[in-house]
């Protein structure tokens, strides 16, 4: 009911993949993959392990890679807080000022596009990301997802754990032929989204709207 102070500026949900694939120009022959950024300044207060030593330097490193593999339509989703908070050296900004314009196979979807989370889950085949938390979402819709990192769900059975850089590499080029889950791989992502997102609630009395 936009009342957290975490989240802002909310997008509302169409459930019209068509109409988004007109908008962004995509190619209903080819799969869709989701690159999911994130905060880049948040490595710094997240002690899990990842393969690159920066968000900056993941995201480079994937653009380098998927710029090869053109039978796949890649966007790239900007975290959307960056719409508020650290636009100026953000993602964005950081595609904009070392690599300019993208290869035709990448597009890139702005902090301040108006398209629903959700909206973007149904759009894509599957997706990548370090540790984002919109990796187990999309592995409750059967997306498949691969990790460059050490996600808190990853190595569950449900995810592509990629372990170096050579296998990340590997993975997205063959991302094309990566299937979609299978009934008990999504039952045990459900399993432990759950155990996340419910049971591993703890409600915190001193913290309360000031509104």
């Amino acid at each position: 009911k936009d009342t957290s102070f975490d989240m802002k500026e909310f997008k509302k949900y169409t459930g019209n993949i068509k109409a988004i694939k007109s908008r962004y120009r995509l190619n209903n022959n080819k799969p869709i993959w989701g690159i999911l950024s994130h905060i880049n300044w948040d490595c710094v207060s997240d002690y899990s392990p990842m393969i690159y030593d920066s968000f900056n330097e993941w995201i480079l490193e994937t653009i380098k890679i998927i710029e090869k593999v053109s039978e796949v339509q890649w966007l790239i989703k900007v975290h959307p807080a960056e719409a508020w908070d650290n636009p100026d050296t953000g993602t964005e900004a950081l595609i904009k000022n070392k690599i300019g314009t993208l290869p035709a196979n990448i597009r890139l979807i702005s902090a301040y596009e108006e398209i629903s989370p959700l909206d973007f889950f149904g759009l894509v085949d599957g997706a990548v990301t370090v540790y984002g938390t919109s990796g187990l979402e999309l592995s409750l819709l059967g997306k498949p997802v691969i990790l460059a990192g050490d996600a808190h769900y990853g190595n569950k059975g449900f995810t592509y754990d990629a372990k170096d850089a050579i296998e990340y590499k590997n993975l997205l080029q063959q991302a094309e032929k990566l299937s979609q889950l299978s009934e008990k791989e999504i039952e045990t992502a459900q399993k432990y989204a759950y155990c996340y997102f419910l049971q591993r609630q703890i409600p915190v009395s001193v913290v309360e709207n000031p509104h």
